[in-house]
């Protein structure tokens, strides 16, 4: 959100179009790269929970690849709701700007501030959804999540391709995300909730970082391929398929709510 800001801020304030295409499209990359550095300073400094700090000095071997592998059921877990998680993620919050742009006809700057509303919306909608998540069956939340985007995903895109109006296409996206942030905002615990202490961080970093990698980094090419092929619809039901993958994933997950491994 504070990206697209600084984006709109070059776009309808500091830079013409001529200088923001040129050169200031490197200036939100700058101060990325600074906030970089703020990211290294936080890790150092954070704390480890009392459980990994208790796990470190009884084990030696710990967080290897041969202690993943017993936890094979939980990794393909991961990977399976992980799969639908991050390319609607990335399709809502960095393809949309595009595809207002290319297919509905918004002009760039209204693009941009539709998204930072959008986002903002978001973001206020994840610790009431984590509250929500904190009250029911953490599964129960997930499979209406992911249930209710199978639902809506081809719908919204088709009403999107063809609305040209700020805000009724604004309102739709919003719809769209708090839906997402029933997801999102549960979505790292039951990931956490999965695997004891002593393999964590291995277990769930490395299948969700295969998989957003794969799937989410390459939600927007896919999209923009499907448009230049002609048939930019596909890219839906692709969607479709993945968000699919995740559903029937999360009905073999267990409810980490009753069976959490967070403190084994």
């Amino acid at each position: 959100m504070i990206a697209l800001g600084i984006l709109m801020l070059l776009q309808q304030w500091l830079l013409t179009p001529q200088q923001l295409e040129s050169w200031g499209w490197r200036i939100p990359f700058a101060i990325g790269s600074l906030l970089a550095l703020s990211a290294v300073y936080l890790r150092s400094n954070m704390e480890e929970t009392k459980a990994f700090t208790s796990e470190k000095q009884t084990v030696e071997n710990r967080g290897t690849f041969s202690e993943l592998k017993k936890y094979k059921r939980e990794s393909f877990i991961i990977i399976g709701f992980t799969l639908g998680l991050t390319i609607g993620y990335y399709t809502l919050t960095t393809y949309l700007q595009k595809f207002l742009v290319n297919t509905s006809g918004f002009s760039k700057s209204d693009s941009t501030l539709i998204m930072v509303i959008a986002l903002f919306a978001f973001m206020l909608a994840q610790p009431l959804a984590g509250m929500l998540g904190d009250r029911m069956s953490r599964k129960k939340m997930m499979i209406i999540a992911v249930g209710l985007s199978l639902l809506t995903t081809v719908p919204v895109m088709l009403l999107l391709s063809t609305m040209h109006s700020f805000w009724p296409a604004t309102m739709l996206i919003i719809i769209a995300l708090i839906i997402l942030s029933l997801n999102t905002s549960i979505s790292g615990i039951i990931k956490a909730e999965l695997f004891p202490v002593n393999v964590r961080s291995l277990g769930v970093g490395f299948p969700y970082a295969i998989t957003v990698a794969i799937f989410g980094g390459t939600a927007e090419p896919i999209a923009l391929g499907f448009k230049k092929w002609g048939y930019a619809s596909g890219f839906y039901w692709y969607l479709i398929i993945c968000i699919a993958v995740s559903f029937i994933s999360v009905l073999f997950m267990p409810d980490t709510t009753n069976h959490s491994k967070l403190d084994e």
